[in-house]
């Protein structure tokens, strides 16, 4: 942030690159769009084939990405630190962490997957509501 202007990072405008402020929005509009179908057609497959799909949905996208990190992490191309943090790991660690660790909260990897495992619960809890 010291690169950002103080009459931008000390107003409201800090909205703007902020990331929190982006990942809620996102929730929020979710929240709204995945039930959209079920509340049109009233169909109930709507909800439990959008349960079951959103995992998927949201696992493959991530998985590439961790993988990508997990291998540039081992060559040493993400810093001291994160090669630090992970390189007593090994690969089967690399796919449980991917497939399930994450989904729980897990971030090993990258912290930036903090917003997964609220996204597919939250998911889950607004198809329970639909």
């Amino acid at each position: 942030e010291r690169h950002i202007p103080i009459w931008i990072s000390e107003t409201p405008l800090k909205l703007i690159y902020r990331g929190y402020f982006w990942v809620m929005l996102f929730f929020i509009l979710s929240g709204f769009v995945l039930p959209m179908r079920f509340f049109k057609t009233g169909k109930t497959t709507c909800v439990t084939g959008g349960t079951f799909r959103r995992y998927l949905r949201l696992m493959v996208p991530c998985f590439m990405i961790i993988s990508l990190y997990y291998l540039l992490s081992k060559m040493g191309a993400m810093g001291q630190y994160t090669y630090v943090r992970i390189k007593d790991k090994t690969f089967g660690e690399f796919i449980i962490d991917s497939l399930f660790t994450t989904w729980i909260g897990g971030d090993d990897w990258s912290t930036a997957t903090w917003t997964m495992s609220i996204e597919l619960f939250a998911t889950f809890f607004i198809y329970l509501l639909s």
